[in-house]
């Protein structure tokens, strides 16, 4: 056969000097898997395989629920499957840095935010949002959570079919308590995995994968914090009205 690959340096390399390969922008996860190493404090970590669901009621007023769910989630492409007992998964979705310069974790899109302003149990969008299209804002960039996983929780929270999806506390206390035990999830210590991700080693790469993954969680920790935050505000000033 005699196959094989050659590389070529377009410049001069005196004897003994080390060449480095650059393996393209890839996160912890598919390094680890693919090629058998890790990079401590890499800016491309994701976490995969984020799923959220509800299960489906009984009744014709459910029945009409669960179809406009269903509905929604096609018509917006969102990747969804149903169990034999009618529980919806909707999923999966990835968390992934790097954040865009100037966004910290915490700081939400404004589309983001329009999202939680049917806490108090409005529609998402409306006239404030149009109003901020004709104006010609600017559209901030994602943060770590996906706008496809925000719709797919209002999705969850909608109620009336007639009024479309709408995030209340509930589903981020649903996301929230999915991050956070997915976070819990990791084995080994921080500290643990802080002292070994130091070492070439086997040990050492996959310390710095579940660093990079806490790291990851935890930002998207941080906006949800937000979002309830939000969301907070919202119902507190429907009351007051």
């Amino acid at each position: 056969g005699g196959g094989g690959v050659r590389f070529r340096c377009r410049e001069a390399v005196a004897p003994g000097e080390a060449l480095h390969n650059n393996y393209g922008p890839k996160g912890n996860g598919e390094l680890l898997f693919t090629y058998g190493f890790a990079s401590a404090e890499n800016p491309l970590d994701s976490v995969e395989g984020i799923v959220v669901g509800c299960r489906k009621g009984s009744g014709r007023a459910a029945d009409e629920l669960h179809a406009a769910r269903l509905q929604c989630l096609a018509e917006h492409g969102v990747p969804h499957g149903e169990e034999k007992e009618g529980t919806l998964r909707i999923g999966p979705f990835s968390l992934h840095e790097p954040l865009p310069e100037g966004h910290e974790a915490g700081h939400i899109s404004h589309e983001a935010r329009g999202a939680v302003a049917a806490a108090a149990g409005g529609r998402q969008g409306g006239e404030g949002e149009e109003a901020g299209e004709e104006e010609g804002e600017e559209e901030e960039a994602e943060g770590v959570l996906p706008r496809l996983l925000l719709f797919a929780l209002q999705v969850i929270g909608m109620d009336d079919p007639l009024a479309g999806p709408c995030l209340s506390l509930d589903e981020l206390d649903l996301l929230r308590a999915s991050l956070e035990a997915r976070l819990r999830s990791l084995p080994s210590s921080e500290a643990a995995d802080a002292a070994e991700a130091a070492q070439f080693s086997r040990e050492g790469y996959c310390a710095a994968y579940r660093a990079g993954q806490r790291r990851v969680l935890r930002a998207a920790l941080a906006e949800v914090a937000v979002l309830e935050g939000s969301a907070d505000g919202e119902a507190e000033g429907e009351g007051e009205d």
